[in-house]
């Protein structure tokens, strides 16, 4: 009698070491999912832009080549850029907002 019960205390107590192991597991796991709040952000590295006016400075950029610029990009990029007019200028030009 002795025996069955030391045998069923035995076999509870692996029981309740395996379930605590898989719990811990499982939380473990769960932390993991979230992330840990404490920690620095991880800084994401930009790719450099591809699509670029190769102006240099110094240079003058005229109203009709900008515009014809900003056109473009919208025309090529369309999902990308849109071209509107916030207002106009003392000489009666379009002021561009991309």
């Amino acid at each position: 009698m002795k025996n069955k019960l030391k045998i069923c205390l035995i076999v509870i107590f692996i029981i309740l070491i395996l379930l605590t192991v898989k719990f811990y597991t499982l939380s473990q796991n769960e932390t993991k999912k979230k992330g840990n709040k404490d920690e620095a952000p991880v800084e994401i590295q930009l790719d450099y832009p591809s699509v670029l006016p190769n102006w240099k400075n110094g240079e003058y950029h005229d109203y009709y080549r900008t515009t014809k610029m900003l056109n473009d990009f919208n025309k090529n990029y369309p999902n990308l850029v849109d071209i509107f007019s916030i207002g106009q200028s003392v000489k009666n030009k379009d002021i561009w907002c991309i």
